[in-house]
């Protein structure tokens, strides 16, 4: 096989995706820009496969689609209480919205996180499936200032839990496991806090979960809970992750055994003038080590070539591909303009090391206000959302820029293993606890010709068995 390449949309599960991919092409292929959507949004979004949401102006959510090479929007979801979004986040067919400014009772900006769950005939115009709250949410919370879902479990921040006026709280983040087989109003699971927070650390003000464990900035750290065996329960973290420099990681992304953490260092205080220079943004890449999380600094450094200083603001990983945000690049003069800047960072052959961009995700008519505010990636998609201070006024809309791998263009197939090896090293297995090695000849799969199969990568982030195979007619040099 001499540099096959592969289309995204026939690949199931989506979390291996990535890995396969990236580890079967022996080349870079450019990244290009394959559309643009708009919407009354603040800039905020997600994506999961062919599915995308963005944050929309008062208390709406927009879903797009993807159908063949065109994304369309298909829904719009709102919430019942009016309460307007902020955060968004998707898993599958379940999305999670926040609202840090919604009213709760007698309690004001307490804040609500709203799951909305796809019906079976697709999505359609909604409102919420399930409203989350915490069972001691006060006024000022900001309980939804972020969140991020993996399967059934949600995590929710809030970064000025149990604050008033005269006593600022480090802030906490909040996990809901879903209850049977659908969402339903509820409050938490457990509650995640620092062990040693300290007033106004804005704790939860960035969360991430994949699988069993939740990352959370707060106060300049990344702190990371793994779940017991027993289950989530209320817990300080596993683990510390620090940069080596001291510097203050405000957003977080983790997928699978990696966590990224931006640490931006723009300055916008509006008493100081002119501005003094600030330093280049970074980004740090932490790696689980063989023995399991412990408190570590950072595996890799990531910067830009251009030395940025918003860059880190917005981070996101997908498999072995991270996607830096800098929202404000060239540099801003008094009151603008800022284009913004995103890039992309893949994962080298012996793991991640210090490195600049991989590639320059730019948008095609090369000025978009507050490019990279938000950034998205599943497996070879990224999307990037841009700011826009005018949402609700005169019409204003954010504009999305979708990129993808120049050359995705040939399926192979997934399916979970029932099958036979040819290699008698090699027992017939369904979910086997040791998977088949990477480049295994499978002598027969469900669904697949007996003999043409081959092992291009393992699941390594469930363990699971599930497999992604090719056959010869699905490869092209």
């Amino acid at each position: 096989m001499t540099n096959p390449k592969f289309d995204l949309e026939a690949l199931e599960p989506r979390r291996l995706l990535s890995v396969a991919i990236n580890t079967a092409l022996t080349d870079v292929e450019p990244w290009v820009q394959q559309t643009t959507v708009t919407a009354p949004s603040v800039g905020t979004v997600a994506i999961d496969g062919n599915t995308m949401v963005v944050v929309g102006d008062g208390d709406t959510a927009y879903v797009f689609t993807k159908s063949d090479s065109a994304w369309t929007e298909t829904a719009k979801l709102t919430d019942s209480d009016g309460a307007g979004f902020g955060s968004v986040a998707i898993s599958g067919n379940t999305i999670v919205a926040g609202a840090s400014y919604a009213n709760v009772g007698a309690n004001y900006y307490e804040g609500a996180a709203y799951v909305f769950t796809e019906p079976a005939t697709g999505w359609t115009d909604m409102t919420q499936t399930a409203r989350l709250t915490p069972s001691d949410g006060q006024s000022r919370d900001f309980f939804g200032s972020s969140v991020s879902i993996s399967g059934k479990t949600i995590v929710v921040g809030s970064l000025k839990e149990g604050a008033s006026d005269q006593d600022p709280s480090p802030g906490a983040a909040y996990v809901f496991t879903e209850a049977g087989t659908a969402w339903t109003d509820m409050t938490q699971t457990a509650k995640l806090t620092a062990s040693d927070g300290q007033s106004d650390d804005y704790f939860g003000g960035s969360v991430a979960i994949s699988g069993n464990t939740v990352v959370a900035s707060g106060g300049g750290k990344v702190y990371l809970f793994s779940e017991p065996d027993s289950g989530w329960t209320d817990m300080t973290q596993t683990a510390e992750l620090t940069a080596s420099d001291g510097s203050y990681c405000g957003s977080v992304a983790i997928s699978g055994n990696t966590v990224v953490a931006g640490a931006a260092h723009q300055i916008y205080d509006m008493a100081i003038w002119p501005w003094p220079t600030p330093s280049p943004g970074t980004a740090y890449v932490f790696t689980e080590p063989a023995t399991g999380w412990t408190d570590m600094t950072q595996t890799a450094k990531l910067t830009d070539s251009a030395g940025t200083a918003d860059f880190g603001f917005a981070v996101a990983i997908s498999g072995n591909t991270i996607v830096i945000g800098a929202q404000q690049n060239p540099e801003p003069v008094f009151l603008g303009p800022y284009p913004g800047s995103a890039y992309v960072f893949t994962e080298g052959d012996s793991g991640w090391t210090d490195m600049t961009q991989t590639a320059d995700l730019t948008p095609a008519d090369g000025n978009v206000f507050g490019f990279g505010w938000s950034v998205s990636v599943s497996g070879n998609t990224v999307v990037t959302g841009s700011y826009n201070l005018l949402v609700g006024m005169l019409g204003s809309t954010s504009t999305f820029n979708i990129f993808g791998l120049q050359g995705d263009q040939v399926p192979i197939s997934s399916t979970p293993v029932t099958a036979t090896p040819q290699s008698p090293n090699y027992a017939a297995a369904n979910r086997p606890t040791s998977p088949f090695a990477d480049g295994t000849l499978i002598a027969s799969t469900a669904g697949l010709t007996p003999g043409s199969a081959t092992v291009l990568a393992t699941n390594p982030y469930t363990g699971d068995g599930l497999y992604l195979l090719a056959t010869p007619a699905d490869i092209v040099s």
